[in-house]
């Protein structure tokens, strides 16, 4: 019983460390968190102008808005060898994330700072 148990917990312990997320994984995640974001906003009268050329300019070339917004977010990746870490914050945004089995998951998204 014990010899199984041992030999199932090496199993997952090996697949972990083969599919353990890289960080462009991660930074790829985190982009198409932002831009899911961005296309879930609407254009309103209560925001400025400037605002909504933003966000217009955003919804229209989509990657180019993301490459944009990276430059402005500070980001930190630690692998753990079995699981890797992934933390962003910036433009008055943060977010944590927790990397296995080649998912990224950050609970609670992205939350303001």
């Amino acid at each position: 019983m014990w010899r199984f148990l041992f030999m199932v917990l090496a199993l997952g312990a090996i697949a972990a460390f083969f599919t353990n997320p890289s960080e462009e994984n991660a930074e790829a995640a985190l982009g198409q968190m932002v831009v899911s974001g961005i296309n879930s906003q609407d254009i309103s009268v209560d925001k400025s102008a400037a605002g909504n050329a933003l966000l217009i300019a955003c919804k229209l070339r989509p990657k180019d808005c993301q490459k944009v917004l990276e430059t402005q977010l500070s980001s930190q990746y630690n692998d753990y060898t079995l699981f890797s870490t992934f933390s962003a914050e910036g433009l008055g945004m943060k977010t944590w994330c927790i990397g296995a089995f080649t998912k990224l998951t950050c609970p609670g998204g992205i939350n303001p700072e």
